[in-house]
């Protein structure tokens, strides 16, 4: 049976997004900001499917939880985020937002900081709900 896009991971992208509202610890892809950081071009990298496979797999290191809310089939029930995880989520979605209101063209010449906002954003996005 083909897996399937759910809402439940809508429904938990809306709680994190509430939820990072509030005040509240930040919480970055780190292991993405690292790969990023050692690429001359991280705009192509994201272009060429092996390396933007390698930079989603990096941010799914630390935040792989959120891709598998929004997949379910016969392999893979539908599960609610654990509380922690959902803390961290909204934590992501802070950092994310502060990010976009801090990005600056002149302070991210290479566009490494666009990049890793782009990667986190799109798998956020995996539901078309962001």
């Amino acid at each position: 049976m083909a897996e399937a896009v759910n809402s439940a991971g809508n429904d938990q992208l809306a709680a994190a997004a509430r939820q990072a509202k509030e005040p509240g610890e930040v919480a970055a892809p780190a292991k993405l900001i690292a790969l990023i950081a050692g690429m001359d071009q991280p705009l192509k990298a994201a272009q060429d499917m092996e390396q933007a496979r390698q930079l989603f797999d990096a941010f799914d290191e630390d935040f792989g939880f959120i891709r598998l809310s929004f997949v379910h089939g016969a392999r893979m029930p539908k599960a609610a985020i654990a509380p922690e995880a959902q803390a961290r989520y909204a934590g992501l979605l802070r950092w994310l937002v502060g990010e976009l209101r801090a990005w600056r063209r002149a302070e991210d010449s290479n566009f490494g900081k666009l990049v890793a906002v782009m990667i986190a954003a799109q798998v956020c996005d995996f539901g078309n709900a962001l």
